[in-house]
């Protein structure tokens, strides 16, 4: 989770019925199998398209394409439960709740 990349999976497929596959991967964990799912890691992400289309980030919206997006290093604090798992960061110490 601090290994100061991001994340980025594309869904591919347009209309209805590719959104409620990929829901239910999703919901399933199936996702990371899925030939329709490509993930990518970055340092950071810029997006483009056409026509321009509305952005969200945790269903809030944020403007439009095209946008630039990255990290702020060491941004964001996180309480985690004393048994999660010591691999889940990079970074050591974790304090524990």
């Amino acid at each position: 989770m601090d290994d100061g990349m991001l994340d980025i999976f594309i869904f591919k497929g347009l209309g209805w019925p590719y959104a409620l596959r990929h829901l239910l991967h999703v919901s399933s964990g199936r996702y990371l199998r899925d030939p329709a799912v490509l993930q990518v890691l970055a340092h950071n992400l810029k997006i483009k398209t056409s026509p321009d289309v509305a952005l969200q980030v945790d269903g809030e919206p944020i403007g439009a394409t095209p946008a630039a997006i990255s990290l702020a290093p060491a941004s964001l604090d996180l309480l985690v439960p004393s048994q999660a798992p010591r691999d889940l960061f990079c970074k050591q110490p974790i304090r524990g709740l």
